[in-house]
């Protein structure tokens, strides 16, 4: 446990914004591991607390799926889901 608190920030992430943190760090790599493409394009940031998910989906339902395969990310307690449902992705 003491090497995940201790690992380096993921500079090669542009979608990671103000440094490391580990709640967002790990919302963003669990959407990065997701087996569908269009959940690995959505950006997450973490502001006093608050875990804000943002980006375009093709579905209402690929939206409620970003948001359900972050909700168990040991310290998110509060999401915002500004995922944008469009036309074309």
């Amino acid at each position: 446990m003491v090497a995940t608190l201790l690992r380096p920030m993921r500079q090669s992430n542009p979608r990671l914004s103000n440094g490391w943190d580990p709640i967002q760090t790990r919302v963003q790599e669990v959407l990065d591991a997701a087996s569908y493409t269009e959940l690995q394009q959505i950006s997450c940031e973490r502001r006093r607390g608050i875990v804000f998910l943002s980006g375009d989906v093709s579905s209402e339902f690929m939206k409620q799926l970003a948001q359900e395969s972050i909700r168990d990310v040991e310290g998110v307690s509060h999401l915002v889901n500004a995922i944008q449902v469009v036309d074309h992705v």
